[in-house]
This record gives structure tokens, sequence and C-alpha cells, in this order.
């Protein structure tokens, strides 16, 4: 079938835009052999739009339990399935609800769960998905696939921070409620580690190694902190924005790349246009067609 199969284990799937896609089921999690698992995932900070089939399936089995300890936190689900019921999300058979978790994520549109069809307005309170938004995301230009928040877009200040400090303190190793969410570079050269934020948007650092079984960030530089300080890739405002970008802090936002028209026939000329979120000096961009 046409769609993807998203099989993981401690992984993260950030800042991207699912959209515009044809077929079933976009993103489809569920058990599939043994040593196939979708276990300590973060999926944050995307877009699912536009997509002709509901955005994301999840599904447990009887005796393949190997969905665990997963967390969907500021995507924005909007305008998916638009000639069905505007479903977003189906939570299948076999109930996953204590294995993932979703949190402040923008939902405009309806979300099956075990049968039930509800409208993402019913599910604020919900302690499965804490928080969630139901309204139009508000995207620049929806039409042309840009997905920057336009003025007062409900996604601006509405994420949630993605952990939080153990205990005061200060120094080089920060403790953390859940240290799963940062990146560390895996060791590969040429990659650096997350720039994070910790208590405000001005105290940053950047990772320089992730210990997953004891939940610590080790810096490079010193920090200082409180007890139940937000730690979160940094921010600009009050809180993060839901989506892939942070308004107020564009030279940590990636470019858009925007088609313009999006489907073109034979011959016809197209336009493609670089969004660059900042003035970079020294930036530029190639296309490779």
């Amino acid at each position: 079938g046409s769609r993807l199969g998203y099989f993981a284990t401690n992984s993260i799937l950030r800042g991207s835009r699912l959209y515009d896609n044809w077929g079933a089921e976009l993103l489809r999690i569920q058990p599939y052999r043994e040593t196939l698992d979708f276990d300590r995932v973060r999926v944050y900070n995307n877009v699912f739009h536009g997509n002709s089939s509901d955005a994301l399936s999840v599904r447990n089995f009887e005796g393949k339990y190997n969905i665990a300890d997963s967390v969907f936190a500021n995507n924005v689900f909007a305008d998916n399935e638009p000639f069905g019921s505007g479903r977003q999300i189906i939570i299948r058979e076999d109930d996953p609800r204590g294995d993932i978790r979703f949190r402040s994520n923008l939902i405009d549109g309806a979300v099956e769960v075990l049968g039930d069809m509800r409208d993402a307005s019913e599910l604020a309170d919900d302690e499965f998905m804490q928080g969630t938004i139901a309204a139009s995301p508000r995207f620049t230009d929806p039409d042309a696939w840009e997905h920057v928040p336009a003025e007062g877009s409900p996604l601006i200040d509405a994420g949630t921070f993605l952990t939080s400090a153990v205990t005061e303190g200060a120094g080089l190793r920060l403790e953390v409620e859940d240290a799963q969410w940062f990146y560390d570079g895996f060791g590969i050269e040429g990659e650096r580690g997350d720039l994070i934020a910790v208590g405000s948007a001005e105290n940053v650092a950047r990772v320089v190694r992730t210990d997953y079984e004891a939940d610590a960030l080790e810096l490079d530089r010193p920090l200082s902190w409180s007890a139940g300080d937000p730690v979160s890739l940094p921010w600009a405002g009050e809180a993060p924005e839901i989506g892939v970008f942070e308004v107020g802090a564009e030279g940590l936002a990636p470019p858009v790349v925007v088609a313009t028209p999006h489907v073109a026939a034979p011959g016809e000329p197209v336009l493609l246009r670089a969004i660059m979120p900042a003035e970079v000096p020294g930036a530029s961009v190639q296309w490779q067609l």
C-alpha cells in the first residue's frame, strides 16, 4: 500500500512537513515483526497537512505490544482526509493509549479512538491527548504549502516545553525528566548536538552528550537552573510554537522552499522560492532537480 511505515527505537522525528500526499494512512505505526519496534520515540514540531488520507494511524496487536513510551508533541494535523470525514488521526483496536501520548498538538478535524469518532474540540482535557487545540492553524499561504504561522495564528506560543530540570543546579551536567527529546550528534563527524534553552530563552547551551539511561544532558558551557525549569529547543515569546517554525527566533528556523504553481503542466514555468528565515551572511541556495 502507499503508506509510510515507521519502525524505530530511541528516535526523534521533528521539523518535518508531510503534505499533499496521496494514498492510504500517511504514517502508520503498528507492530510488524518482533524486531521492528516503535519504542522511546519523540515526534514533535512537525506539520501533517493536506494529505488525502488520515495523517496518523496507530495500532497494537495482541501478543505483539512493541509500541511503547512514545510521545507526539507540538505537531499540526490539519486538512487531512478532506474527501471523507476529515479524520486526522485514528487509534485502532487493541488500545495503545498507555504506550503513546499526545501533548499540545493542534488538530483541525476529527480523531477516531477505538471506533469512536470525536471532534478534536472534545479532546482538550483528555488525559491521552493533553492540551489539544482544535482550530485552523492559519498558515501564511496554505494553498502554496507555506507553513509559516500567519499573524494571530493559534500556533504561536501554544506549544509545550519538551521537558524540565529535575533539581536545582549549575555546571555542565543537567538532569532532566526526559532526555529522549534531544540529540547529541551520535559521534557522527560534522554533526553537532542540539542547542537548548534552560529556564529562559536566553540561557542556552549545546548538548555534547545525552545520557538516555540517566536522563541527563552534558553541555558545552556551564549554566545554572532551578528545579522545574523548562528545557527545550530555543524558543521566542512565552512558549514554543506548534509546528515547524519559531516566530521571533528566525535564526533558528529552517528555510522553506515554495513552488508556484505547486502542480504544473508539461512546459509550464515554475517559480521556486527559498524563504530564508533570517539574513545569514554567506548563505546560498543550490537547486538540484
